[in-house]
């Protein structure tokens, strides 16, 4: 598997198209479903929770 990062930190070419196929496009889907700005602003926090317990869970699993 090609790597998604450069040597700087930003996302290589396959990082842009994994993001894009998998998260960019899963998030949209989401946030599209909002029907007022207090649900889109609830389904951002959301998300923001998700990801950070998996990056938490993540390093938890890494530091095992």
């Amino acid at each position: 598997m090609e790597k998604l990062f450069k040597e700087n930190g930003y996302l290589s070419e396959n990082g842009e198209l994994v993001f894009d196929a998998f998260l960019d496009k899963a998030i949209l889907m989401l946030l599209n479903t909002a029907e007022s700005e207090a649900e889109l602003r609830l389904i951002g926090s959301l998300i923001q929770k998700r990801v950070g317990d998996a990056v938490s869970d993540s390093v938890l699993k890494l530091r095992k």
